[in-house]
């Protein structure tokens, strides 16, 4: 009886230790990045962001080069204040030319009127769960 419970015992130790070890194996060899952290890295963000205002504003190879820049330091840092948000606006407003500007601006006013004029999903008021209390 004794017997078992220690062979029990010395089983269940080597199962975990042996999974300890393959977990802390896999953990060596660095995390696996999924499609949603490859799609929101810094540097796929910087991409994305010049490649959008090229396309909508038309931008020299210069000013992409330059936006990409930016942009990469402004998505790799950590700082997500209003104020980084908006020296980063700055930074980007100082690449653009003035026709550039006025376009940036309409596009950004045309897509806050987009978001103001959706008609939301539902057309059912949303109910309650549990039962009704009748009142009499």
């Amino acid at each position: 009886m004794i017997m078992k419970k220690i062979l029990l015992i010395s089983a269940v130790g080597l199962a975990l230790t042996s999974t300890m070890v393959v977990a802390q194996q896999k953990q060596d060899k660095g995390e696996r990045i999924t499609r949603a952290d490859a799609k929101n890295n810094a540097e796929s963000r910087a991409d994305r962001l010049a490649d959008k205002m090229n396309t909508e504003l038309g931008l020299s190879k210069d000013q992409k080069a330059q936006i990409h820049s930016v942009a990469l330091k402004h998505f790799s840092s950590k700082e997500t204040s209003i104020e980084s948000r908006k020296q980063f606006n700055a930074e980007i407003e100082q690449l653009l030319t003035a026709e550039q500007r006025v376009k940036k601006t309409q596009l950004e006013k045309q897509k806050m009127d987009d978001m103001m004029n959706e008609k939301p999903q539902r057309s059912e008021p949303v109910k309650a769960p549990g039962k009704a209390m009748r009142i009499d």
